[in-house]
């Protein structure tokens, strides 16, 4: 899906409200949204920080956050909408760096961790030495394309399965 990712209708409702909408419901006040300056975005009613342009690299928006917030970071990928509000409180509840099992960007830092983008993310990761939480593969869907977009859907709409709501 590219760069039009975070703009991505999962049930009339783009990818990014989504994550937002779980850290709101797992009571996070405050959230904001780093991208790349060329990043499209709906509108929203959260700060949008633009990191540096470079380096390109999925830790810099980390890293720019870090340090920029001035607190403990805990970081939902836009392409995980599926993720409950339980899973991020663990994670905020989490002493020092966590992640979730085999999501290195679903994840918490503390203030003060320094990153230095480059190399595979996963291994950057897990070099800060994590505590590594569990969740069901339903939860962790990755939503890279429009058959995983699909698929998101589908789950929304299963029967038994709570769709959280959302508001733009």
């Amino acid at each position: 899906m590219g760069g039009e990712k975070a703009t991505a209708l999962l049930a009339g409702r783009p990818l990014v409200v989504w994550a937002l909408e779980a850290l709101r419901e797992a009571g996070f006040e405050r959230r904001a949204v780093v991208v790349k300056r060329d990043t499209a975005l709906p509108e929203l009613d959260v700060p949008v920080w633009i990191e540096p342009d470079e380096p390109r690299h999925p830790l810099a928006g980390v890293a720019y956050a870090l340090e920029h917030g001035g607190d403990d970071v805990v970081t939902l990928p836009v392409d995980l909408p599926l993720v409950p509000a339980a899973l991020l409180r663990e994670l905020a509840e989490a002493q020092g760096c966590a992640m979730v099992r085999g999501q290195p960007l679903l994840a918490r830092f503390a203030a003060g961790t320094a990153l230095a983008p480059g190399g595979r993310v996963t291994d950057a990761v897990l070099a800060l030495e994590p505590a590594i939480l569990d969740a069901g593969p339903e939860s962790l869907l990755n939503v890279n394309t429009p058959a995983d977009l699909a698929a998101a859907e589908a789950l929304l709409t299963r029967p038994g399965r709570g769709s959280r709501s959302c508001s733009s």
